[in-house]
């Protein structure tokens, strides 16, 4: 299996969010939730999923913030969540908002006056996350 393989499978990923997965507190929990919300839909914790249009609450749940509607990779080898956008009308996709748990950081393409914000990262930051 080649990395475009694992990075992008083909099919959108329906998904299930077992019970025993809890809201996380830091970016440890939320490494641990992603491995744990891989290995609960059958796939290995090292690969990724592509989820269109995960609920605000599952994404809450799982991540511990909402990241937006549209796209949603998740990359269990690097602990990572990135949610993609479609613009140029469908032509394209753009990363609007990840965490990477590895590097300890969040991050958003809106920009405001004292750069990238996103009431949406707010919680991301409250869990100890940089950015």
């Amino acid at each position: 299996m080649t990395n475009a393989e694992v990075l992008q499978p083909e099919t959108p990923l329906s998904y299930t969010i077992p019970a025993y997965i809890s809201r996380p507190a830091n970016r440890f929990e939320v490494a641990e939730n992603i491995a744990n919300f891989l290995a609960a839909n059958g796939m290995s914790v090292y690969a990724s999923a592509k989820i269109k249009s995960m609920k605000a609450k599952d994404q809450r749940a799982v991540f511990g913030c909402f990241l937006g509607k549209g796209t949603i990779l998740v990359d269990g080898r690097n602990d990572e969540v990135t949610h993609f956008v479609t613009v140029c009308f469908g032509m394209d996709r753009e990363r609007s908002a990840w965490i990477s748990c590895g590097d300890n950081v969040v991050g958003s393409n809106t920009y405001g006056p004292c750069g990238p914000v996103g009431p949406h990262l707010e919680d991301a930051r409250a869990m100890g996350f940089q950015g």
